[in-house]
């Protein structure tokens, strides 16, 4: 998959988890966050960009399991995604507010951003 998120009009990925591992390719643009929760209690922020003396990554790895957030930090960012076996909607699973923050308090901030109200299903036929 390829995507592109923009400042305006504004593109993000809400929080998900996915059941298989999702490589992140950074191909233009600025570079953008990756919020990364994982299942023991920890967190990270991976910035995925160009310059790898400033400590981004050109790629990265998200393991199965792991709630994921994503946006630009500039005005757009141009970046790819790679799943083995394909996306389906039965991996994907949204992240709701409330049950984030009872897991992951001190990110209340990331997780009222970009965590979901309602529905946490992929929406049917969403991904075809």
């Amino acid at each position: 998959m390829i995507g592109l998120y923009c400042h305006e009009p504004k593109s993000v990925s809400y929080f998900h988890q996915l059941s298989v591992d999702e490589m992140w390719h950074f191909y233009s643009g600025d570079p953008l966050r990756l919020i990364l929760f994982y299942p023991d209690g920890s967190s990270q922020d991976v910035i995925l960009g160009g310059d790898i003396g400033q400590n981004q990554f050109v790629q990265f790895v998200i393991p199965a399991g792991v709630w994921q957030a994503g946006h630009t930090l500039g005005e757009y960012s141009l970046f790819g995604c790679t799943l083995a076996p394909g996306f389906t909607d039965d991996i994907f699973t949204g992240g709701s507010k409330a049950e984030l923050l009872k897991l992951y308090p001190d990110r209340k901030e990331d997780i009222l951003n970009y965590g979901l109200d309602g529905e946490t299903k992929m929406p049917e036929g969403f991904a075809s």
